[in-house]
């Protein structure tokens, strides 16, 4: 298991700096991009535990409301039959929810929001509507549904399915992290070492090398934020002062290691 013991020391490298990345200049590219490739890994699972914790939370106040106030929601071909003719307000958990056959667009959570302001969500017969975070969200109910849900009803499926979701949101999580990385690397982290290390003559293949190191960082902050839970409107920006700060300070290579590098080449 050597490689495991490689992925944490390349992992507390990385993070600490000093002599390591003067060492990972010399790193194979596969050791590189297996030690990318547990770290997301890794990530994803902390990302899928976090995203299904939160998931299930929300479905298990869905179910609550459906079971407390006896509801049945009739969709027929993706509309839901049986809405409310009048405005009908429900208070549950600290949120209070607008239900109407009238609520179909934004103008009118705009206007209703006006009058109601502590009303958080907006339930029409062909979307919701929320308000909250960063912008106002939306979704349509998919076209063509035409089912009866009521408590049992999602009590069944959420027993029946709740591996498979995880099992679709850790894949979907973990492919789309690699492309993300790779993203990452190009935006945050060549350019800062190609301006560090521009007298040195460093070559693409070494910044690359040395980035699916950095990359951790990247997502180091994400998962914080996320299991944290804090609202950072466009924190992505907050990537660019990490890594002039983590460039500047943790990676320390001498030109000459990179002469050699580049000889050898």
């Amino acid at each position: 298991m050597k490689w495991i013991l490689d992925f944490f020391n390349d992992l507390g490298g990385s993070l600490i700096g000093g002599r390591f990345y003067a060492a990972a200049v010399n790193y194979s590219t596969g050791r590189c991009w297996r030690f990318l490739l547990i770290f997301l890994f890794i990530a994803s699972l902390i990302m899928t535990f976090h995203l299904i914790n939160m998931l299930s939370f929300q479905y298990g106040k869905v179910v609550d409301l459906f079971e407390t106030n006896g509801y049945k929601v009739v969709f027929d071909n993706g509309v839901i039959a049986n809405m409310p003719s009048k405005l009908k307000l429900i208070a549950f958990e600290g949120d209070t929810l607008a239900v109407w056959e009238w609520i179909g667009q934004w103008s009118d959570t705009d206007s209703l929001r006006q009058a109601y302001p502590n009303v958080s969500l907006f339930v029409g017969p062909k979307g919701v509507f929320s308000y909250g975070g960063v912008a106002p969200r939306s979704m349509m109910y998919p076209r063509g549904l035409a089912m009866t849900i009521d408590a049992e009803y999602l009590k069944n499926m959420k027993t029946g399915y709740s591996w498979i979701v995880w099992l679709a949101a850790f894949v979907i999580i973990y492919i789309v992290s690699i492309p993300w990385a790779a993203l990452a690397i190009m935006v945050f982290i060549i350019p800062f070492l190609a301006i560090k290390f521009s007298k040195t003559g460093m070559r693409f293949g070494v910044m690359w090398r040395l980035g699916m190191f950095l990359a951790s960082f990247h997502f180091i902050y994400f998962m914080i934020v996320m299991l944290l839970n804090i609202d950072i409107p466009y924190g992505w920006i907050l990537n660019f002062p990490i890594y002039i700060f983590v460039v500047a300070l943790l990676v320390k290579i001498e030109p000459d290691m990179i002469n050699r590098v580049a000889q050898g080449a």
